[in-house]
């Protein structure tokens, strides 16, 4: 009777521990579920790279011009950047707000890649003079730098980085249609990869 009892239990458990990977995973796995205009890529990409980013890391900025190199030379991947406020320099989030503000109007990555080039900004005329030029809807997009929508998800990119236990940046989640997953790190005291090392890493995934 005992042994049943703790077989009953040990199943129990089993189930248990089972449905709380299963929801850990698809919570996790909830990063890939951004909008449309927050990724860069062709729409029928058949790989999507979440590429977890601070503007304060300087391996991040470095590594941009690689990512970016990668996804025209594979054409078909999708670069999904998580824009993240590790703490490493002040104001972070606040130059993530202007990236994503950009793209609600689908000027992500214009917005994006401005930040990195004009790393460190002192002050943030330059990218609103930089919205201008992009020919976005100004009134829209001071309503959106204010917006609890964007701060919110901001928030959700920061859970995501604890929740997938990237400790180092740059850092990579990549997942097919099959959901095919794949999470590696560049840890900033190691050489960068060259774009043909990156493209080979992409290459161990299904597609």
């Amino acid at each position: 009777m005992i042994y049943k009892a703790l077989a009953a239990i040990f199943l129990f458990a089993v189930v248990v521990l089972s449905g709380l990977y299963f929801l850990a995973r698809t919570e996790m796995m909830a990063v890939f579920d951004a909008p449309s205009n927050y990724m860069m890529g062709p729409a029928d990409a058949d790989l999507v790279v979440a590429d977890f980013f601070d503007y304060g890391c300087d391996s991040c900025r470095q590594f941009n011009a690689v990512v970016m190199d990668v996804a025209k030379r594979d054409g078909r991947l999708k670069i999904l950047p998580v824009l993240v406020d590790t703490g490493i320099t002040r104001e972070v989030s606040r130059f993530i707000l202007y990236t994503y503000a950009a793209a609600e109007q689908g000027q992500m990555q214009a917005m994006h890649e401005k930040i990195i080039q004009e790393w460190p900004i002192a002050d943030e005329t330059v990218l609103i003079d930089y919205a201008r030029q992009l020919g976005l809807d100004m009134s829209q997009f001071q309503a959106d730098l204010d917006s609890q929508k964007l701060k919110d998800h901001i928030a959700r990119n920061d859970k995501f980085l604890k929740d997938w236990r990237l400790y180092y940046l740059p850092a990579f989640v990549m997942a097919t249609p099959q959901k095919d997953i794949k999470a590696i790190y560049i840890p900033a005291t190691n050489r960068l990869p060259t774009a043909d090392e990156f493209l080979e890493r992409l290459g161990s995934l299904e597609r």
